[in-house]
């Protein structure tokens, strides 16, 4: 549903910026070169400050696919040349070593996810060398989230094993759909049983949570294959299940151009996602926002409900750090304050850190403004609620802003009480338009004086 007297809010989308249109708090890149020594002192500055404290989530990108699934728009890196492995792994560990330098003193991990591309596109023994000097140069804390994205056809027992001595707990699958002629044509063909012999081992081993994300929205998809997913899902029983649209764009994925008459009509895939999220619930599971549900009982669950839940571009997650560090090629690094991106391509990357540079090659800065709302639509996505508190919140939810939020209230997706904004169940739905909204209605009424001094809680 539209809200009266705003535009249209599109689909947020996922590409290989990860951090522009995505996610929430982000905007446009700045469009001049970075100033990558003003950029390494804002680095350094929040990782000091009592506001980080000395605490981080590491991303590190392994971009490289044997194969690409046609659903993917994150323009992964593919070759059958195993020998590209050692120089990028060389080169990240370099890169890391430049983020030690600058720290001056080991951090402290409190998160750290491996994404791509297909990490376990690596060999054992190049994982293992990246995974001991992160290991050996910094803090990892004893309930840190590690977690790592698991391609079916390209994870073993091995892999499995090798994560775990490291300290993994948590996995990462990206199953989409269990029916064979969505996986034929996403080239994404995975059985069941090898998941469920997969996750066997991986629970035998110790793997506290695994976490699975599901499409809705792709060609040959049908309501009879997405109850079929389901039942299959139910088998599995993750901790975290990601229901997410498919959003297609041919411009990035050419291959997306040959099923673009199979995919289904939008009030169909709005069935579809009532669907399956009415079947994941039934299954157990409680929705926390941006399409993301989690088991009853499971420990992101009992964080959500206490209010510790954390967000940032990797996702939920309950580190509560205010700086998360992105290494490798297209990585991204947010410090609150400011985001960043690394070099899209492995040579430039490569270069840049040849020169003793960090490899960024854009940079978004927040106005006060921006930080003090992205502060409150943290609170509201993490904790459901958030308070007017003191001047500064009063400028930013100024009279046009809190008429945006009234009209909210009357669709159900806010509550707005004194000094008090509340997110409803609708809300939780809908979190992703609510966001592109009061970012519309901000950006129509900015208040606050750039002298405006905000402390950061």
């Amino acid at each position: 549903m539209e809200l009266a007297g705003f535009k249209s809010t599109p689909p947020i989308k996922m590409n290989t910026l990860l951090i522009s249109e995505n996610y929430p708090f982000a905007t446009s890149w700045d469009k001049r070169k970075p100033n990558k020594t003003k950029w390494a002192k804002e680095v350094k500055n929040i990782f000091s400050s009592s506001f980080s404290g000395k605490n981080i989530s590491l991303y590190i990108h392994l971009p490289f696919c044997e194969a690409l699934c046609t659903y993917c728009c994150f323009e992964p890196i593919i070759s059958k040349n195993h020998a590209v492995e050692n120089r990028y792994i060389e080169y990240l560990i370099k890169e890391w070593r430049m983020y030690l330098n600058l720290f001056q003193e080991k951090p402290t991990i409190k998160q750290l996810h491996i994404g791509g591309g297909t990490p376990t596109f690596f060999s054992l023994e190049n994982i293992e060398k990246m995974l001991l000097e992160i290991k050996s140069t910094s803090f990892i804390t004893s309930n840190a989230e590690l977690s790592f994205e698991m391609h079916i056809n390209h994870t073993n027992k091995e892999h499995l094993a090798l994560f775990r001595k490291y300290g993994f707990n948590t996995i990462v699958m990206g199953l989409q759909d269990f029916d064979p002629h969505v996986q034929e044509i996403l080239k994404r063909r995975q059985k069941i049983e090898d998941v469920l012999e997969l996750t066997k081992q991986a629970r035998f081993m110790g793997y506290e949570t695994l976490c699975v994300d599901l499409l809705y929205g792709l060609p040959h998809q049908t309501r009879s294959s997405i109850i079929d997913t389901i039942y299959k899902i139910r088998q599995i029983k993750p901790e975290r299940i990601n229901w997410t649209e498919y959003i297609h764009m041919p411009e990035v994925n050419a291959a997306q151009l040959s099923f673009q008459n199979l995919l289904p009509f939008p009030s169909e895939k709005e069935i579809f996602y009532t669907l399956g999220k009415e079947m994941i619930i039934e299954s157990g599971y409680t929705e926390i926002g941006n399409n993301h549900f989690v088991l009853k009982n499971s420990k992101v669950y009992n964080e959500y409900k206490i209010g510790h839940l954390h967000y940032n571009y990797i996702g939920f997650n309950f580190s509560n750090t205010k700086l998360c560090i992105g290494i490798g090629a297209r990585a991204a690094t947010d410090t609150f304050t400011m985001l960043s991106r690394n070099c899209m391509k492995t040579e430039d990357y490569y270069y840049s850190i040849d020169n003793n540079e960090f490899p960024i090659e854009k940079t978004h800065y927040f106005t006060k403004e921006r930080l003090l709302l992205r502060k409150h639509l943290l609170n509201l996505m993490c904790k459901g609620k958030t308070k007017i508190a003191n001047q500064n919140d009063a400028k930013l939810f100024n009279k046009n802003i809190l008429q945006t939020i009234e009209k909210m209230e009357d669709e159900k997706w806010l509550d707005l009480k004194t000094n008090e904004i509340k997110i409803r169940k609708k809300g939780i739905k809908n979190i992703s338009k609510l966001y592109s909204i009061l970012l519309q209605s901000f950006e129509e009424n900015k208040t606050l004086s750039e002298n405006t001094t905000l402390k950061l809680v």
